[in-house]
């Protein structure tokens, strides 16, 4: 008959954290009979899920060292374990990991990626735009090829693919060479985001103009997009050669009568308003002249920007002026855009004015001005 208080005994132990060989080996010191120590263990019924774990990790690490099942198993018993505990323990011990294979790992990761894949594929076609943005193109033409001196040279603009509302002006830098790319004049024309594209740029030749091949070059810049155009055309006193060229512009314009219908309502002309072309020695006088005075009597340093005949040389002599007087107000009277706006950031620059960024009209000089501006306020806060 099993003992009931042995039984009490050693389940409060076990529920105590002791583990069975030690309860038995107590008991065994205090003269208990093993048979009885036995059969107590047998009515338990085995050892705590916890103490079970233990002894599947003590299972692990001996069979590790070399011992055999059959010997882990004897010591266990001998040293109290019950046979079911001992049982479970080693079914624990031996379940091997769930482990999935390399295989089913290489599959399931292939499906993801085409899952992936597939997806950023409708959801690009999804958000894409229905047409496609076609990069801005500019070219020019001439109406006449060959022209003499002191007749009108009709230069087209011809603008694809620019925006109907510009974020940015735009502004057409043209410059007249000869043959051998010398360059006889320049002039510049503008645009507002808002304004309409200026379809027609008129310009007169100088009489002064020798016979012979020429070009005009035009630079286009729009925001950070810069494009060339080039066309070529003949000075010429032979008025035979200037009827043969009115005869061909006469008989292209027959050809394509529909842009007859186009020129009243779309082309703007603007004029150049140059009386000479080429600088001279007296522009050079005269600039020279406009910054030697222009720190002590600006007002008189701008009539001598007056006297100069092409407009590049008078924006240059303005830009000096202001420099050279420190008086930012002449440079509002620049007339090309980005001689003007470095007239403004070069007062941001040398004396540190930051209020001319709000006159810059280049969009990433005005923000390269605005950061200067930064640069200088956190330097002023940090004393």
């Amino acid at each position: 008959m099993v003992d009931s208080r042995l039984v009490s005994y050693i389940q409060e132990q076990l529920r105590n954290g002791h583990d069975a060989s030690s309860i038995r080996g107590l008991l065994l010191q205090n003269n208990y009979p093993t048979k009885d120590i036995d059969a107590a263990f047998q009515a338990i019924g085995g050892v705590s899920k916890q103490q079970i774990h233990q002894l599947a990790g003590y299972i692990k690490q001996n069979t590790a060292k070399g011992y055999s099942g059959q010997q882990i198993q004897q010591f266990l018993i001998q040293q109290g374990y019950p046979q079911t505990a001992v049982n479970s323990a080693f079914q624990q011990a031996m379940k091997k990991p769930f482990v999935l294979p390399v295989k089913t790992l290489l599959i399931t990761f292939l499906i993801i990626l085409i899952i992936t894949a597939l997806g950023a594929t409708v959801w690009f076609f999804m958000n894409i735009e229905t047409t496609a943005t076609l990069e801005p193109a500019f070219s020019i033409s001439l109406d006449i090829d060959t022209l003499a001196p002191e007749d009108t040279l009709y230069i087209n603009n011809d603008f694809t693919n620019f925006p109907q509302t510009r974020k940015y002006s735009i502004t057409i830098y043209y410059t007249l060479n000869n043959k051998s790319q010398t360059r006889i004049d320049s002039w510049q024309i503008s645009m507002g985001a808002s304004d309409a594209l200026l379809k027609n740029t008129k310009y007169v030749i100088p009489r002064t103009t020798t016979p012979g091949i020429y070009s005009v070059d035009a630079t286009l810049n729009y925001g950070t997009l810069s494009r060339q155009a080039s066309a070529d055309f003949t000075v010429s006193v032979n008025e035979e050669e200037i009827a043969a060229a009115e005869v061909r512009s006469e008989t292209t314009q027959k050809e394509t009568p529909e842009q007859e219908t186009e020129k009243p309502t779309t082309i703007e002309v603007v004029e150049t308003t140059y009386e000479s072309t080429v600088p001279g020695q007296d522009d050079y006088k005269n600039l020279a002249n406009a910054k030697e005075i222009a720190p002590t009597d600006p007002a008189t340093a701008l009539q001598y920007c007056a006297l100069i005949s092409t407009q590049t040389k008078i924006d240059e002599c303005y830009w000096n002026v202001a420099k050279l007087s420190g008086d930012k107000s002449y440079c509002e009277i620049i007339v090309a855009d980005h001689t003007r706006d470095s007239c403004w950031i070069g007062f941001a620059f040398e004396q540190n004015d930051y209020t001319v960024c709000e006159n810059i009209a280049n969009p990433f000089l005005k923000q390269s001005c605005d950061q200067l501006k930064k640069v200088a306020e956190l330097k002023a806060m940090q004393g």
